[in-house]
């Protein structure tokens, strides 16, 4: 339980395993942080108030002496197991061991009525900073503590408490339990820590195992043996070789202080952390797993570090091959995090919604729906956990329904084996939030080895190609990473692209930008093939890194209207030769054309010389020649990072350029011949913009 660990075990054994060796260190187990909650401002005390109505129990056994049970309850931020053990005492007096986040509480028990009766306002325990803890009834939805007893009501293996436990001490609230819930185990957990000085300890504490499918179980009440917070562990199971196994890929835990996932995971031959396998004994009633080690563990750099637990034992009241599959697995159709066909989900009630939050270690076909039905309530599958699938190598395609609109951080991370996806509406997916680049699964579908490229399918059919659908206005990181996309067309009804949108989009050679978009981020980041963008007018500012390692591009018409060319905008773009700054220009920051090596010339139309940042033109030859107009030479050769360029000519164009025409408008230019271009250099050209057509001399 959460804080039960503090008050026990001093030090234990923790692992470090690197990729290559393994060796152990003895060293302390890190104290659980005490979060006290704060009495005035989360809850108040209210005394005297009416219990709530408990509903009669069906099936009451006559005694609970002996039984075991695994609770879930929230606290004012998360949702977490615990567990409790039942002893008789005199008459229908009895004792919950480890009720209370590790304390134990009074109570009586009426077989009659199946009433569990728990009184409040008595100590339950002392702690050794803040004094005696006090224990009192909470009405979680309320956000108020009263005197009242506490009531659970048996019915068959369930118990439900009509309030939760608030332990109150001088400083504040120490002990939150909201909305508890018990049911009885069916298996114990049996492990060994080794302290660094004294005799190794044997832990024991309850479990609640579900059979899932015919070939996988979920563990739940493994608080017993980590950190606490809700845990459903998914074993794959093998009646032939007799074994349950968890990859060493599934994440567990995601609550820990630091924010960094950890792992279960066994010991290979020579040592390493591996996947973890148990071996399964089984009878016709019941089943043992075993292992000699398992390792709680967290990536850390190029090793592994975390905790040794030795000789784990998992005796169950059931044989896991043989027994009955029970499909959302804990036996709770009401819980808030069901399992519904391999994919484990978050329940928002309020809104009814369901955020996927990961799968069984079995599942090699991801299959989103739209919705799910629990219970007969219908929820709409709308986001993606945070990491949810990071690191799963069983998985080999996705498919994503339209109905998702957020993706968590690194939630597709490092799926090795990811071979395809499927996206059912397009629209839908360039609407998708994706947090990072790792949150979009279409990056793990293309890995550095070419030859293990897989593919992106839309309505069933394999694309190379795009043609985004007009109303469209938006596109986020919608395309990431997707290394075999050869051509994009996009809509004139789009608006916005964001950051890394075709980021890493390498096999992309030419984009066409509608005069729709107004602004651009980190859009082409690392698009490494990417030759020629074309612009039709728009486009105002450039925020940063639009082209950032865009080695290829030869070819980009920047159109009158823009204002801003943001950092590092055309940083590493060696292959461009010539760029044509447009006289609406006013900033260009911060590394904009750093390593341009490349560049034969540069043209700017401002009259002003646009304020330019620290080392904008860090990497250019400052020898090459730099056309301005023939009025503004000298306040170029006098303006910050201008004056290091010591070639400039008088850059003039004829009056006949300054025609009225809709502003608003696309400049075109083109050949007396008829040809256009996108970047004129000295000569005559015809010029339309809207419905007027001039002739213009570029000296």
């Amino acid at each position: 339980m959460k804080r039960l660990y503090s008050l026990s075990l001093a030090a234990l054994c923790v692992l470090t395993s690197t990729i290559t060796a393994q060796t152990t260190q003895i060293a302390g187990f890190p104290e659980r942080e005490l979060e006290l909650k704060s009495v005035s401002a989360e809850y108040t005390e209210v005394h005297n108030v009416t219990n709530d109505a408990v509903p009669a129990a069906e099936a009451a056994p006559a005694s609970l002496d002996g039984k075991s049970f695994v609770t879930v309850y929230q606290d004012s931020k998360n949702k977490y197991n615990g567990f409790f053990t039942v002893e008789q005492g005199e008459g229908n007096n009895i004792v919950l061991k480890n009720f209370a986040e590790g304390y134990d509480v009074n109570a009586t028990y009426d077989a009659a009525t199946g009433k569990i009766t728990i009184p409040t306002n008595v100590v339950i325990g002392t702690h050794s900073t803040y004094g005696d803890i006090t224990m009192y009834a909470l009405d979680f939805a309320a956000s108020n503590y009263n005197r009242n007893p506490i009531v659970g009501t048996v019915d068959g293996d369930k118990v439900v408490f009509n309030y939760g436990v608030y332990g109150l001490v001088e400083e504040g609230g120490f002990i939150v339990m909201g909305n508890v819930t018990a049911t009885e185990a069916n298996a114990k957990i049996t492990y060994t820590m080794k302290p660094q000085q004294g005799d190794p300890v044997t832990f024991e504490n309850p479990l609640l195992i579900t059979k899932t499918s015919d070939t996988a179980i979920k563990v739940v009440g493994l608080s017993g043996i980590l950190y606490g917070a809700y845990y459903e562990v998914p074993f794959a199971i093998n009646a032939s070789a007799n074994t349950a196994t968890l990859p060493l890929g599934t994440v567990i835990d995601n609550r820990y202080s630091y924010n960094r996932p950890y792992y279960l995971g066994g010991f290979n031959p020579v040592g390493q952390v591996d996947d973890l396998e148990m071996k399964v004994i089984t009878s016709e009633a019941t089943s043992l797993l075993t292992a000699d080690k398992v390792g709680y563990v967290y990536a850390n750099n190029m090793q592994y570090s975390g905790y040794i637990f030795h000789d784990v034992k998992i005796d169950v009241n059931f044989n896991i091959f043989t027994g009955e599959v029970t499909g959302n697995g804990d036996g709770d159709e009401d819980t808030d995090t069901p399992t519904v066909d391999g994919i484990s989900y978050q329940l928002y009630r309020d809104n009814a919604t369901a955020t996927v939050t990961g799968c069984l270690a079995t599942l090699t076909t991801l299959d989103i729906p739209s919705e799910i039905n629990v219970s007969g309530n219908v929820y709409k599958v709308n986001a993606v956990k945070t990491q949810a699938f990071m690191n799963n190598k069983t998985i080999t395609s996705v498919s994503i329904p339209a109905s998702i609109a957020m993706v968590e951080t690194d939630a597709f991370r490092n799926m090795s084996n990811l071979k395809a996806l499927y996206i059912a509406d397009m629209a839908a997916w360039c609407a998708i939030e994706f947090a990072n680049g790792n949150a979009n699964p279409i990056y793990n579908v293309f890995p550095t080895s070419t030859s293990r490229w897989g593919k992106v399918y839309v309505k069933n059919t394999a694309l190379t190609t795009l043609d985004i659908p007009e109303g469209v206005k938006s596109i986020g990181r919608a395309f990431y990473g997707f290394k075999s996309l050869t051509s994009v067309k996009l809509p004139s009804t789009l608006e916005t692209i964001g950051d890394q949108a075709f980021a890493n989009c390498t096999s992309l050679a030419e984009i066409e930008i509608p005069a729709s978009v107004q602004s651009m981020g980190s859009v082409f980041f690392s698009c490494t093939g990417l030759k020629k963008v074309t612009f039709q007018g728009g486009v105002k500012e450039f925020t940063g890194m639009t082209f950032y390692g865009c080695k290829a591009l030869e070819s980009v018409n920047l159109s009158e209207g823009v204002e801003k060319i943001g950092k590092m905008v055309f940083s590493s773009c060696a292959a461009l030769t010539t760029i044509s700054i447009p006289s609406t220009v006013t900033m260009v920051d911060m590394m904009a054309f750093d390593g341009c090596s490349g560049l034969k010339e540069i043209k700017s139309y401002a009259t002003v010389p646009p304020t330019a940042a620290v080392m904008a033109f860090e990497g250019v030859d400052v020898t090459i020649p730099v056309y301005v107009p023939a009025n503004s030479v000298d306040a170029y050769k006098a303006a910050d990072e201008w004056k290091n360029f010591t070639n400039y000519q008088a850059l003039t164009v004829s009056a006949i350029d300054d025609i009225e025409a809709d502003n608003n408008a696309v400049v075109e230019y083109y050949t007396i011949q008829g040809v256009r271009v996108d970047n004129p250099s000295n000569g005559l050209y015809i010029k339309k913009q809207g419905n007027k057509v001039s002739k213009v001399v570029v000296k």
